[in-house]
């Protein structure tokens, strides 16, 4: 960031209103008003790798193909089963809402999870030009040998302000295999030696991992999966992925890249949510069941340079109400 666009948004947020109508304008400017229907037209058509869930009493299903592989007809396809555990997600959805808190879990934790404990206290470090903190915490079940590493998602209009700066300005690279949301990349770096270190503990040798987190918390858990398999800290199988209203993190590639390397994630997905939309994606024309005059068209998986979303979607179309 130069210094004259650092002091532009000083001036911004010292006038907050000011800065939350600019960030509104520049969010519609950048993310067309018809992509915020109701994506009913979801059941007719493919999304790739953003992929419609249907649910039943019974389980959820969906389908997940390759970025380079084209669908079938959406009157042709067929339901797969995925790895996606509902109740498992509900008890991590709270686990991502309690890093929220001002004060550690100190046992919350166990309401929700009854083998688990806090391994290590929320870490808050500042992570942005204007000192705004990004936070992550531990719990570890020695009985299902596990840990959990959650992470906070935005604290504040200025953070969510600068996400939303960042999210205009080019990606940076992520390990030579895709470009990245700055932000996110800024963000998860500094938090990223404590993850690590207890990920490289000892006592939890060979321990599978769970990274969640919402909003900002889902895009810094989503690098830090990868990171964890890209640096053999755990196999592929070892590691899974479940987000809530995660934004897109990063382009084609990254996406791609991480569908190879972290199968097992899925990103929970609420209709009324527009995060999960941000930043914009190229949309297309030129695929099954789409036609040109539709209002919700899906992203263009040939698209390199803007954002695209990775793993699997599970969609509720209707909330979460039922447990």
């Amino acid at each position: 960031m130069s210094a004259a666009e650092h002091k532009a948004l000083i001036f911004l947020l010292k006038n907050l209103n000011i800065s939350t109508y600019f960030f509104y304008i520049l969010t519609f400017l950048f993310f067309p008003l018809n992509t915020l229907a109701v994506r009913y037209r979801r059941q007719y058509y493919q999304q790739q790798p953003e992929v419609y869930s249907t649910f039943n009493s019974e389980q959820f299903t969906s389908q997940q193909l390759p970025l380079s592989q084209q669908p079938p007809s959406p009157n042709t396809q067929k339901q797969q089963f995925t790895a996606y555990n509902e109740p498992y997600a509900r008890r991590l959805l709270a686990l991502a809402a309690g890093a929220y808190s001002p004060t550690p879990p100190n046992g919350c934790e166990r309401r929700w999870m009854p083998d688990t404990r806090l391994w290590n206290t929320p870490i808050n470090q500042s992570c942005d030009a204007l000192d705004n903190t990004c936070s992550s915490y531990t719990v570890v079940s020695e009985p299902r040998s596990e840990l959990i590493i959650i992470f906070r998602g935005t604290k504040t209009k200025e953070q969510l302000f600068l996400e939303g700066w960042q999210s205009l300005q080019p990606g940076t690279d992520f390990d030579g295999i895709g470009k990245v949301n700055k932000y996110f990349a800024r963000a998860f770096n500094t938090l990223w030696p404590s993850v690590k270190a207890a990920l490289e503990d000892p006592r939890h040798s060979g321990y599978k991992v769970t990274f969640t987190g919402h909003s900002l918390g889902g895009a810094l858990a989503s690098l830090a999966a990868l990171r964890t398999v890209l640096d053999n800290l755990r196999r592929s199988d070892q590691v899974q992925l479940y987000t809530f209203g995660q934004p897109r993190v990063g382009n084609t590639d990254f996406a791609a890249a991480h569908d190879k390397y972290v199968p097992l994630s899925f990103r929970v997905v609420h209709r009324m949510d527009i995060v999960p939309h941000m930043p914009a994606c190229d949309k297309t024309d030129n695929w099954p069941g789409v036609r040109p005059k539709d209002d919700s068209k899906p992203c263009d998986p040939t698209s390199k340079g803007k954002a695209y979303h990775h793993g699997v979607e599970i969609w509720y179309p209707y909330g979460m109400k039922s447990w």
